[in-house]
């Protein structure tokens, strides 16, 4: 062992002077040749910069290197395509240099408005014939195709006459109608849809925009139940244009919409619930009479299986009550039976917008244990304005649903032949009262709701609507029915109220 260590360091020893002596002949041949000299150059190209130098052919060593920027393509118009009414259209450029191509899209009127492609004979469809269709469905998000079958929906769209008419949409994957089709469209993925003309309204607007504010003014209550809480819409309809093509042809401007049924308040598969829809003026969608328990008055759009046969008795056990107790049994009872916060909410929406047909029908309830009924709104197209036949407009903001000052009782009173309205207000005029001016401080100020309809005429040029007057030349009121008139009547309507919640803020009973 004790040679290995001057041996290992003879060897570094030598290896080093290896080392040295080499390098020395590279030294000493880089400083005795002549370096022999070739221009070397690489051209720049369209997206690739250039390159030169000079570089010894016996070395490598470079000298005089420049770089030059990438030349950029020159691009020239080959072919165009002219953007149709549905269909964009393309410039394709290509350069004249390197040959690459560039497709610019031409956007065409529509391009922001999804489409849906129906491929069948609308003509054969109604309320109870369910007709399968082709159906292509295209916008900037997302693509699909399914089968869509189709039913006329909406009692004045299926007898009132009109040539573009509302249809509930259910979307499956077979022909055989067994396979649910669900697609996520902003509310989760579903299955069943509802394609609404909004025949009477010319702008496509109220019923939405109307909906949304329902919508935001829910999101402002507390206490609201998990359930529909976490409900798309919070209880009310949603929903966006579209264009409809018939097999090829454009036939009209639609909104695609919740439908009225149990997702729309978030009821699904097992969860316990029941929907009940005021489908018609009689006594006890005025909560003034029990009702006959069938489709001539409230409809039961659902009702879960573990409530089976309950829904219709527990509405008239409200009914009843509304009729039979006394101020004490009322206030001590009453949010047993409903709630109370959504009551106010729905008298103040509709009373601002001037629903006249909704101070009894078109009212929604929900129940979500089978006790307690929830209040929501539906088909809000008839309103700040505009006649339910959209031929006529109620410029006084004095016409429709209104609320008043009652100083010998010194409470807010309707005019809606509603009992629970009545009996409500008679004991909940200061909740009404604080509510409103809540709400006018935000959701119901006059700023939003000029912007809520606004924002939404705004995604629709005035080439669809002239478009969809053209190919339904009934559609009435297309030139008076304006965003401006909406204005008009929401400014005058909500100084009305505005007046009438002053008035009793000045008479209301001190604390």
């Amino acid at each position: 062992m004790r040679y290995v260590r001057p041996v290992l360091m003879v060897i570094t020893a030598v290896l080093l002077l290896c080392v040295l002596l080499a390098c020395g002949e590279a030294a000493q041949e880089q400083q005795t040749h002549t370096h022999v000299w070739t221009e070397v150059t690489i051209p720049a190209t369209c997206e690739r910069e250039g390159y030169s130098a000079s570089v010894c052919d016996i070395c490598g060593m470079k000298r005089d290197e420049t770089h030059t920027e990438p030349a950029g393509h020159s691009y020239e118009l080959t072919e165009e395509k002219e953007a149709t009414f549905l269909e964009d259209g393309c410039s394709l450029y290509t350069c004249s240099v390197c040959g690459k191509t560039e497709e610019v899209v031409i956007p065409s009127v529509t391009h922001d408005i999804p489409k849906v492609y129906l491929q069948g004979d609308l003509d054969t469809v109604t309320a109870s014939n369910r007709i399968p269709f082709q159906m292509t469905y295209v916008s900037s998000e997302q693509d699909f195709s399914c089968i869509a079958a189709l039913t006329v929906q909406g009692g004045s769209s299926a007898v009132g006459g009109y040539s573009k008419l509302n249809y509930n949409i259910r979307l499956f994957d077979d022909e055989e109608l067994e396979v649910k089709h669900k697609v996520d469209l902003g509310w989760g993925k579903e299955s069943k849809y509802c394609l609404k003309a909004n025949f009477v309204d010319s702008t496509q607007a109220r019923n939405i925009v109307t909906a949304r504010l329902w919508t935001e003014m829910v999101q402002t209550r507390q206490d609201v139940p998990e359930q529909l809480d976490s409900a798309p819409g919070k209880g009310a309809v949603d929903g966006f244009p579209v264009i409809v093509v018939v097999n090829g042809e454009f036939y009209g401007l639609y909104t695609w919409n919740i439908p009225k049924d149990e997702w729309m308040f978030n009821i699904h598969g097992s969860d316990t619930g029941a929907v009940l829809f005021a489908s018609n003026w009689n006594d006890p969608v005025k909560f003034k009479t029990p009702s006959a328990m069938n489709d001539s008055e409230w409809v039961l759009k659902y009702e879960s299986e573990d409530l089976a046969g309950k829904t219709y008795p527990r509405l008239n056990e409200l009914i009843r009550f509304l009729a039979s107790a006394s101020d004490e049994e009322f206030l001590a009872h009453i949010e047993e039976y409903v709630d109370i916060p959504s009551v106010i909410d729905y008298i103040i929406l509709i009373t601002i917008c001037g629903a006249g047909d909704n101070t009894s029908k078109n009212a929604l309830m929900v129940t979500y244990d089978g006790l307690k009924f929830y209040m929501s709104v539906y088909d809000l197209d008839a309103t700040w304005s505009l006649h339910w036949t959209g031929k006529e407009f109620s410029d006084d903001e004095k016409n429709g649903p209104l609320l008043a000052t009652d100083k010998s009782s010194k409470t807010i009173v309707t005019s809606a032949s509603n009992q629970l309205f009545k009996r409500v207000l008679q004991h909940y005029s200061d909740l009404l009262a604080e509510r409103f001016l809540e709400l006018r401080e935000g959701v119901l100020s006059n700023r939003s709701i000029y912007k809520a309809f606004e924002d939404f005429v705004s995604r629709i040029p005035q080439q669809v609507y002239e478009a969809d007057w053209e190919a339904h030349p009934d559609v009435p009121s297309t030139k008076e029915n304006t965003v401006s008139r909406i204005r008009t009547y929401a400014r005058k309507r909500m100084a009305l109220l505005d007046g009438v919640i002053a008035a009793y803020k000045a008479i209301k009973p001190k604390d």
